[in-house]
């Protein structure tokens, strides 16, 4: 009855986790960088992943290989980004120019189409310091002001989203020198870039970790008694 019951049980959270993740969908659909000052506030500067917008743009390469192609382009549509975010590592590259070093910088993030920013981080200029920005004025994706996220993890979907890393450095600093961009297109032209790192861990949120843990107790519990009542039975205290 006991192995019966750890078997369903088993059953039950695989399918519950297998719809969860039918349904479970994160997208990174915008990026804005701004300069800050020590508290987190918004400065003058910003680019952001939108083209046409009259805002500088902000140039995205899905790794930290500085040189990599960029996923957005240009200064229409094409300058947006839309990263589906699922279990796993994500790090990635940011290019802006023109601007010039500020005290901080604050980068804000957006998932799934939202005004408001998800996460949202700030540090020193040319440090790795970071910490999340709960200011009550940064800026959206359009360039408005708004409050910070206050966070650097953000759940939807059952998918826990986490920013684990962050830097904004100005040209020949600690990510090299590029001149890889110019304010509304990604090609070289008017001075060297501003450069910068973020990485996003994507995991489970917790309650999904319980389903997991349980269908894989129950499913070692009917291994080790054998498939189909079959094979040597293990009793539970």
């Amino acid at each position: 009855m006991r192995h019966m019951a750890i078997s369903s049980l088993a059953v039950f959270a695989l399918l519950l986790v297998a719809g969860k993740s039918a349904i479970a969908g994160a997208i990174l659909t915008g990026l804005i960088q701004f300069s800050a000052n020590p508290d987190g506030s918004t400065g003058s500067q910003y680019w952001n992943t939108l083209g046409g917008d009259g805002i500088y743009n902000l140039y995205t390469i899905a790794s930290y290989n500085i040189d990599a192609p960029f996923i957005n382009s240009g200064n229409g549509a094409a300058a947006s980004i839309n990263v589906p975010l699922t279990v796993g590592t994500y790090p990635f590259t940011i290019y802006g120019e023109p601007g010039s070093a500020s005290t901080h910088a604050g980068l804000n993030l957006f998932i799934n189409s939202a005004i408001a920013p998800a996460i949202s981080v700030f540090a020193p200029h040319n440090s790795s310091a970071f910490a999340a920005d709960s200011s009550v004025s940064t800026r959206r994706l359009d360039g408005g002001i708004v409050p910070g996220a206050g966070t650097l993890n953000f759940t939807v979907d059952d998918l826990t989203i986490s920013l684990t890393d962050y830097i904004w450095a100005s040209p020949g600093q600690s990510l090299g020198t590029r001149n890889r961009v110019i304010a509304y297109n990604n090609t070289s032209g008017g001075g060297n870039d501003l450069l910068g790192h973020f990485t996003l861990v994507v995991v489970p949120e917790p309650a999904t970790i319980v389903l997991l843990s349980l269908a894989g107790l129950g499913l070692l519990h009917r291994w080790r008694g054998g498939f189909g009542g079959r094979g040597r039975q293990t009793r539970f205290a």
